[in-house]
């Protein structure tokens, strides 16, 4: 149950961000593409989305190593950049409770996610199945 409410709530955040960027990135540098990171971000949300619609549903879609691969693509992404702008959000503002609560939220609110497209890529049963 858990998993289907998640992925209703991923899937109604990513159709707000991909409206606010097409409808709103006019007039607001705020949606602007400016590193590589933000491109893997454009791109990876519509398939793990797919993926959590996998997991929920319990149904194969594609191939186990593709979303193996696709796993490590996002956490290198999120290692790599996340961190990069966590450390440039606090330098650039004084840590204060807002900005940790910032983070701390955003990290609650994306860890399902990962955890989820992990569950989907490795610990599913239908990946280790006979195929006869």
């Amino acid at each position: 149950m858990f998993w289907k409410i998640y992925f209703y709530f991923y899937a109604l955040v990513n159709i707000s961000i991909y409206a606010a960027f097409l409808f709103v990135a006019e007039a607001s540098s705020m949606f602007e593409i400016e590193t590589a990171s933000d491109v893997i971000g454009m791109i990876s949300a519509p398939i793990g989305l797919l993926g959590l619609y996998g997991l929920i549903k319990d149904k194969k879609l594609l191939f186990q190593k593709f979303w193996i691969g696709f796993f490590f693509v996002l956490i290198l992404n999120e290692v790599l950049y996340g961190t990069y702008s966590i450390f440039g959000l606090i330098g650039e503002y004084e840590i204060n409770l807002q900005i940790g609560l910032l983070i701390a939220g955003a990290c609650l609110l994306f860890l399902p996610y990962y955890i989820g497209i992990y569950i989907y890529a490795v610990k599913k049963e239908f990946w280790y199945e006979k195929q006869t």
